[in-house]
């Protein structure tokens, strides 16, 4: 995981990698950008009540 700051916000970068399924299963990715959303959803509505 990466992280940079910018003038009004932060930008994560993340790689995974597993040998559990192949590259590009379309289950893992669905999954993965599910939970990002949801992360970024939570962190703007943090954002916004602070």
């Amino acid at each position: 995981m990466e992280l940079q700051d910018a003038e009004d916000s932060t930008e994560v970068d993340v790689r995974m990698h597993t040998t559990r399924v192949p590259d590009g299963d379309e289950n893992v990715q669905r999954g993965l950008e599910d939970t990002l959303a949801n992360i970024k959803r939570l962190v703007e509505q943090h954002s916004a009540v602070g």
